[in-house]
């Protein structure tokens, strides 16, 4: 096998490898939108607005806004259990938050309404917690409710 072809070998590789990261990473992204489509109220200034959970993610990230947050917070309750989110600071995408952001992200808590998260869900994230504080090596989430069942379909005539 000579350089060249040695070369070539590589960069066909390595299109594979950068191919199949963006199959995982839209997998991912797929997936995060299918668990949120349940919806969340949240305040742009002084309106309300109730909107699936999945718009407010796209349009987070299509504003280009970097948001760091601190805390999520799962707590047990008897009533409906929300989740508390805390925000450190907001930034343009790929400049740094400094001292503004951190201001920025102080004004965002004040407007941060907790979401209502199902009992399910928060015991589960409970339960992750505890795992993570006890180190242990497995933690295995119960199947989500909202997740619809795929219908199987066939291609080329062969069962997937």
């Amino acid at each position: 096998m000579t350089i060249l072809e040695l070369g070539q070998k590589r960069k066909d590789e390595y299109k594979k490898a950068k191919l199949i990261g963006i199959i995982i990473i839209s997998l991912l992204v797929l997936i995060i939108f299918l668990q949120n489509t349940q919806s969340a109220e949240t305040k742009l200034l002084f309106v309300t607005v109730r909107m699936p959970i999945v718009i407010m993610l796209m349009l987070t990230v299509l504003t280009g806004f970097i948001a760091r947050v601190n805390t999520l917070t799962f707590k047990k309750a008897e009533q409906t259990p929300k989740m508390g989110i805390e925000v450190a600071s907001i930034a343009k995408k790929g400049k740094s938050a400094g001292f503004l952001g951190w201001i920025k992200g102080t004004i965002a808590n004040l407007f941060i309404k907790p979401p209502k998260v199902d009992k399910l869900g928060n015991t589960a994230m409970l339960e992750f917690g505890e795992a993570l504080l006890q180190k242990n090596s497995t933690f295995t989430f119960p199947k989500a409710k909202n997740i619809k069942k795929s219908k199987v379909v066939a291609i080329d005539h062969i069962q997937k």
